[in-house]
């Protein structure tokens, strides 16, 4: 506040005060360093402590990535057998047409392919949702 009140400047002709532009700097605390007998702060300590766990893990990690071949785990290849049993199931099912919700009836299929498209039949929504296509159609209650 004391800053923005030194730099904020009077206007004569518009009777009013310039504040200087907002400027957002941003700062980072410092770690927690461990507190030393004396009751003070040791930062060389903590800095080195520090470095020296960051370094480990890095070193870890890139241990951890040089051992694992990520190009062979990701491009495995698969067993013929493999393939055939996992889908071995799905090869003995059946799919009864009448009772699936995504086909559609002869009629429209035939529609569909000659480019005539009836988006009301194909969707059918139950009249409740329906919009009304004139407002003759709304139903009105006088009283």
């Amino acid at each position: 506040m004391e800053k923005i009140k030194r730099d904020a400047m009077w206007n004569e002709d518009q009777g009013k005060w310039i504040l200087p532009d907002l400027i957002v700097l941003r700062a980072t605390l410092p770690y927690a360093a461990p507190v030393t007998a004396g009751g003070l702060v040791d930062s060389h300590n903590s800095l080195s402590l520090d470095t020296k766990d960051d370094s480990s893990k890095l070193k870890q990690r890139l241990a951890k990535s040089a051992e694992e071949n990520i190009a062979s785990n990701y491009f495995k290849p698969f067993s013929r057998d493999g393939l055939m049993n996992k889908y071995k199931a799905d090869r003995n099912r059946t799919i009864d047409s009448r009772f699936d919700k995504y086909t559609l009836p002869r009629k429209q299929c035939n529609d569909l392919l000659r480019g005539v498209v009836y988006t009301d039949e194909i969707y059918e929504k139950p009249s409740i949702f329906r919009k009304p296509q004139r407002l003759e159609a709304l139903s009105v209650k006088s009283k």
